[in-house]
């Protein structure tokens, strides 16, 4: 009578052990295909990391050098690039905006280097009634032209995220254009477990003052640009200074 469990017990062993080698196997398998994508996607993103294009850098002394500059981190404007003079170069040289004047892409894209001081914010808390004054501090940057005239308007996004605009006419050196936000934190009613509050803001736009000036030899621009509402971002920027470009090439401009 005791026999019948051991055999029921020897049966399950010799049954259960082919599915478990299938299992182990199966296993291998999958970890193995898992490695197999983990490498391809890194070979993949270590090859992608890169991307290399035509272009002309112009140093310093009206020197220029034709090569290759690796165009994917462009978009976030870097602090530097990278440059090599020939494709199949293996090492690459980084360049700042206080090595280069400036560098073209073959593309089309022209960046020019900025070295001094910029706005630090355009945003200021305004404690009590005296309003801070905006500081500025020393920056190297690659400005991107975005509208080419009579007015060359540039523009780039700093490290800190904050975002810069700029305008030169010939003969010039880049201006930025400035902007400041003031935030007035006004008291309310007091109403014994709080005190009801309120923010003010007030804008004082120095860009629109700067463009003015330089569209004076366009009455018609003048004209609507200081009629119109008008904030500091890049399509409302690049927009009106196109219209003052469009005029001094139709020979409406003095």
């Amino acid at each position: 009578m005791m026999a019948k469990p051991r055999m029921i017990k020897e049966l399950y062993t010799i049954t259960t052990l082919p599915a478990f080698i299938f299992a182990t196997h199966f296993m291998q398998r999958v970890v193995s295909g898992a490695i197999a994508i983990l490498f391809l996607f890194i070979t993949q993103f270590a090859v992608a990391q890169f991307h290399f294009a035509p272009a002309t850098v112009y140093v310093k002394g009206d020197s220029v050098l034709h090569g290759w500059i690796d165009e994917l981190p462009l978009s976030h404007f870097p602090p530097h690039i990278r440059f090599k003079q020939h494709e199949d170069d293996a090492n690459h040289l980084f360049l700042t905006p206080n090595d280069i004047t400036g560098f073209q892409m073959d593309s089309g894209d022209e960046y020019i280097s900025f070295t001094g001081l910029v706005d630090s914010a355009n945003q200021f808390q305004v404690q009590g009634k005296n309003k801070p004054a905006p500081a500025r501090i020393e920056d190297a940057l690659f400005l991107k032209l975005i509208e080419k005239g009579r007015i060359n308007f540039y523009y780039c996004t700093d490290q800190r995220g904050m975002n810069h605009f700029f305008v030169s006419k010939a003969g010039e050196e880049p201006e930025e254009l400035h902007s400041a936000t003031y935030l007035y934190k006004e008291e309310g009613v007091n109403r014994g477990i709080y005190v009801s509050g309120s923010t003010r803001a007030v804008y004082d736009r120095k860009f629109r003052q700067q463009l003015l000036s330089r569209f004076k030899d366009c009455p018609e621009v003048f004209q609507k640009f200081a009629d119109a509402s008008v904030n500091l971002t890049r399509s409302s920027l690049k927009k009106w200074i196109a219209k003052y470009n469009d005029c001094t090439r139709t020979g409406s401009a003095g």
